[in-house]
Order: C-alpha cells, then structure tokens, then sequence
C-alpha cells in the first residue's frame, strides 16, 4: 500500500526564511513515571510529569539565519537566539513528494511554535558550511508547543537554492595595521555554547518559557598554513587575540561562476583577550600536516559579547602558489631518530573564569596547566639500546617540518625555507614496545619537555639537520 512521503522544505522564524534544511529530529521531551504498585509485576499506572518539546535542525542558509539571530538587539545582551512569539511565530515546513514531483498547494504539512526560542548550537562542516539549530517549544496558554497541522501551502512559493559560505580564513586582529593572516583552513567548528533554562509551573506539565542562561562560545579548526599558524600564536604557549579580536571569515560560493566572492564575507569574530592556541601537530603517512587549534571566548562588559557577527567583508589576499609543510625530521641533537608517525602536543590548558554578576559569559581567561610532549612510533629497534631506562635531552630534540614547493616536490635542506620546533630539557623515554614472529618491532617513544624551554623558528631561518 502506497503511503504519503514528505520532506523537510524550511524552517520560517518570524520574518525569515531558512532554506536547504535538513536533518531535522523533534524530541517530545516527555517524562512520565510507571508504578507497579505492591507484589505486582506489571505496571498499573502511568503518569506524565513533564512535557518540555524541542527540534533541531540544519541549514547552509548562513546569511539569512545569523543576521536575524544577530537582530535582538543590546536589550538582550547581544546574546544570537531568535525569540519566538505571537506574531512571530516559527514553522517548520514538510513538502508532499509525488515520485520526482513536489506536491501541490494545500498538501503539506507544518509544525508550528508560537512562544519560545530559536538558538544556533553550531556551525561546521567543509566544504559548505552548514549551521546546526534548535527550537525550544513552550506553552503560550493556548497551544500545544508544538501543533501539527495539514493541508498546508508553502509561504512564499518554491524556497529555491540558498547561498553556499565555505571557510576562506582566519585572522587575528582583522583590521589592524598588522594583521596575522591563517589560511589553508581544513576542519572547523564553532560552537556557539548559548545554554538554556526551561520553566515549569506547578500546575502544569508544560515547559512555559525558555531563558538564555549562558553565552559561551568556543572553536576548534586545523590549518595547513602551519609557519603562519604557529608563528602567531606560538608551537606551545598560546596567544589572545588582539585588538580587533580572532576573526573566522567565510566565503560565499559565486553563483555564477567557479570560485568565491571576495567582498561578501561573513564575519564571525571572538573578542579581543580571547586565548587561542594550537593543541596537537600529528605527523606521518604522507600529505601536508596541519595543526590543530582551540579557541575560547572571552567577554567584557555587558555590551562586550564574546562572538560578534558581520556580512560584507572582504576577504585577505591568499597567495595561490604558496607550499605546504611535512615533517622531515626528527633529532635529538643532531642525532636523526627515525619515526613512522608521531603526534606534539602542547599540553596547555586554558581555563575561563565563569560569568561575574549578571554577565552571560566568561569575562577572565587563565592558564593552568602547560605539559609539551612529543610521542612517536619508530621500527628502529636499536633506538631501544640507545634510549635505555632514560635518556636526558642534553642540548635539545628537534622537530622539522620540511617546507614543500607549490608543485609538491620538498625545498632542499639548506634552503633555510623551513620550520623547527625543540624542547631543549626533559627525558625521551620507552613508552611500549611490541612485535610478533616475522614481523618488525614496532616502537613508541615518548619525549617530554620540563620547564618553559620550548623554543619555535620560523622560515627563512632554518637549515634541516
């Protein structure tokens, strides 16, 4: 028996319209408790204590989303939601599929909200950038949190392709004189951390309003531009941005032709005093390395968000023919260690002060921790000779990263175009070591670096050992 199929078209909060959604999942939120009673098996009793729906969903409709979750106003501390209410209610739209053929007007279905709140959990994903939501439904007094209607029409017609945004860069202190440039972007996500709270009167089993409770923004991204990258923020102490803040900037995709626009960008910004820094350069099985990075937000004043958000800016210049980078060497002073695969961790922790007063967000940021290890895996078995129980970096262990030419083909040693990072103190020591009948003996080798004595030279000042 043939039945109806139906599609998430859009999602319509207020004013505007989200195209290209997808994945949406609705969650009852229903808490019920079952009670058997005495020396009886089976349930007798069910009784539903708390009803409290949401949804989600996604959309690479960046543009349109941000600039009216960025629309509330100083009133709401600059906190991105889009308040849901009378008058400005928010719909998620489901087209009836006929074979290849969308389904006529008064066909659809909609679930619509009349009070709560629309909050952006995070944007990631390459190579679109797609923005992930939530919907938290509440009761107005009247409706169900969420109501279920049919025989709907589509408002506003056929919802059409919607623009595509990509990461194009980020940069530390986007506008200043000086501006530090990361491009090469490879993974991202910013996660927007807007926490919320939900109210339930006594005297009902409805959720009847939402709250912004926090606004704690982060990041996570990883860069093939690596001397860039690390000549910014440094291989292990970290830095914080600088005057104009640490700027994600993507890119809108040109609809009418190959390539991107350069002066359409949108502009997410973490405030000025926000630490950044690098959390893991993995090395081995080929291909340009990037390194990792973490971000945190950190606010001001009460009008001094954390993130900020802008359209209409114009990407920096990237330079089509710039190399990449891969690890070349590994040295305990000018002793070459072979490695099949490794991993430098920085090891530091920053921590964020939580919100002081009314504050919505961290307004302190603080280093707690800082532990640089290197770990890597070698087939030399006679590494194991040499290291012993304990070996002592003496002068320092180095990690090159070799610099490559834009065809692929490594600059030569002596070029003085590459990068070297060295713990000069700590101990290089056996962290395991395995192998089996005819096969190699694998092992891995831990260096760990004691006291602030990590040292990074940047190109055209390093020659590889």
């Amino acid at each position: 028996m043939a039945t109806n199929k139906y599609m998430l078209d859009r999602v319509v909060a207020g004013a505007a319209t989200f195209k290209g959604c997808a994945n949406l999942r609705i969650d009852p939120g229903i808490e019920a408790a079952l009670d058997a009673g005495a020396s009886v098996l089976d349930p007798a009793l069910r009784c539903i204590m708390a009803v409290r729906p949401m949804y989600r969903f996604s959309t690479p409709d960046l543009k349109t989303l941000c600039d009216a979750a960025w629309s509330v106003g100083v009133s709401d501390y600059l906190v991105p939601h889009i308040p849901v209410a009378a008058g400005a209610t928010c719909a998620a739209y489901f087209q009836r599929r006929l074979g290849a053929v969308a389904g006529a007007a008064g066909t659809n279905h909609k679930l619509l909200s009349t009070k709560g709140v629309l909050v952006i959990e995070r944007i990631s994903g390459s190579p679109v950038a797609i923005a992930e939501c939530s919907v938290y439904a509440d009761f107005d007094g009247t409706n169900a949190p969420i109501v279920h209607t049919v025989g709907q029409d589509l408002p506003g017609g056929s919802a059409g392709a919607t623009e595509k945004w990509r990461p194009a860069a980020i940069v530390d202190d986007y506008g200043g004189i000086t501006p530090a440039v990361i491009h090469k972007i490879r993974d991202f996500s910013i996660n927007f951390g807007v926490g919320v709270g939900r109210q339930q009167p006594g005297n009902s089993y409805y959720a009847v309003d939402t709250a912004i409770t926090g606004f704690r923004p982060s990041a996570e991204f990883s860069s093939e531009d690596c001397a860039e990258a690390l000549d910014d923020s440094g291989p292990v102490a970290g830095a914080t941005a600088g005057t104009n803040g640490l700027t994600f900037l993507f890119a809108k995709y040109d609809a009418d032709g190959v390539g991107i626009e350069t002066t359409t960008a949108l502009a997410f910004t973490f405030r000025v005093g926000s630490p950044f820094w690098p959390t893991s350069i993995p090395f081995g099985g080929g291909g340009p390395l990037a390194v990792s990075y973490r971000v945190l937000g950190k606010g001001g004043t009460a009008l001094g968000p954390p993130l900020a958000y802008s359209s209409g800016n114009t990407l920096p210049t990237e330079s089509i023919v710039a190399g990449f980078f891969g690890v070349a060497v590994l040295a305990h002073n000018t002793t070459e260690y072979e490695y099949v695969a490794g991993d430098f961790d920085p090891g530091l922790d920053w921590r964020l002060e939580p919100p002081s007063g009314s504050l919505l967000w961290p307004d302190m940021a603080y280093i707690v921790d800082r532990r640089r290890t290197l770990r890597f895996s070698t087939l030399d078995a006679d590494l194991y000779q040499t290291i012993g129980n304990r070996l002592a970096i003496s002068t320092g262990f180095h990690l090159y990263l070799r610099k490559f030419l834009a065809n692929s083909m490594p600059e030569a040693d002596a070029s003085v175009k590459h990068v070297k990072i060295s713990l000069t103190a700590g101990d290089i020591e056996w962290a395991g070591l395995g192998g089996a009948h005819g096969a190699t003996i694998p092992g891995d080798v831990i260096v760990t670096g004691l006291g602030n004595v990590c040292s990074f030279t940047k190109e055209s000042a390093i020659t590889l050992a």
